[in-house]
């Protein structure tokens, strides 16, 4: 049975928020072997969990005219809300954009610029965002698993009634369109294109 739009809409968005929280946890995961906190790769993951895990909570563009925030109506757990809340202020304010705007003259603040000085001369650097601290971690992989279980539940329904029909295609990758009746809502992925969801 062919989805309805407003049913390819939640699919879409679900999906898509699914993999973003999958690709953060799996960040979180390598940042396990990552033993050097002051490293390039540590600083490069950091940026990705915050980057990933944002991602559902930002706006999306699903047609030329619609955007829209996949989890916005969405609450983290009581007991996650600020772990949930500092990682978007992190990718809001630190990693997707930064913002020279300080709350106080204090110099810990993560955008800041310094100047270091030495025997021959100066040079201008800006201050990395730290690790993620281990506690923390655990507390994101929680959020994570939250929200996909919420995913999941909504788009469970949708994928078994159209279960039939995404069977009988040959084997391959097909994308899935948010398009109205008479229109294919799957057609061809081109080759080469990387898969981003598990089945179901």
């Amino acid at each position: 049975m062919r989805p309805s739009h407003d049913e390819l809409k939640i699919l879409w968005l679900n999906a898509y928020a699914r993999a973003a929280l999958m690709e953060a946890d799996q960040w979180l995961d390598a940042m396990k072997h990552s033993t050097d906190q002051k490293s390039v790769e540590s600083h490069a993951l950091t940026c990705a969990v915050v980057v990933a895990y944002a991602r559902p909570f930002t706006k999306a563009q699903i047609s030329h005219s619609n955007r829209v925030i996949p989890l916005k109506d969405v609450q983290p757990p009581s007991h996650l809300r600020t772990t949930h809340d500092m990682v978007l202020k992190l990718r809001n304010t630190v990693m997707g954009h930064k913002e020279a705007t300080l709350v106080d003259a204090d110099s810990t603040k993560v955008n800041t610029i310094l100047i270091r000085k030495d025997a021959s001369g100066f040079d201008l650097h800006t201050k990395t965002a730290e690790r993620i601290q281990p506690e923390i971690q655990k507390e994101i992989k929680s959020l994570c698993a939250y929200f996909m279980r919420h995913c999941i539940e909504k788009i469970t329904p949708i994928i078994n009634r159209c279960r039939n029909e995404i069977n009988c295609l040959p084997v391959g990758e097909y994308e899935l369109l948010i398009t109205e009746p008479p229109d294919e809502w799957l057609r061809d992925n081109k080759p080469g294109r990387p898969a981003m969801l598990a089945g179901f």
